[in-house]
Order: structure tokens, then C-alpha cells, then sequence
């Protein structure tokens, strides 16, 4: 579980430092609806 969070806490990092293209949904509404794909 540990590991998983790491991973998520890198991402979460990198996206906010070099998103790769411009935002179309907020970041909140896409982070709710991928936490909830996984949870």
C-alpha cells in the first residue's frame, strides 16, 4: 500500500510541475473520478 501511495504522490507531483497538454476537466473532478476507479 505503501508503494501505491508513493507512486500516486510522484505522479500527482509530475503532473503539477509538466502536464503534457492543457486541462479540458478540473483537476479535482478528475482526481475524484480516478481515486474512485480505484477505490
Amino acid at each position: 500500500m505503501g508503494f501505491f501511495l508513493g507512486v500516486l504522490v510522484i505522479m500527482a507531483l509530475w503532473e503539477i510541475a509538466a502536464p503534457r497538454r492543457g486541462l479540458t476537466v478540473s483537476k479535482t473532478m478528475r482526481w475524484v473520478n480516478n481515486l474512485g476507479l480505484v477505490f
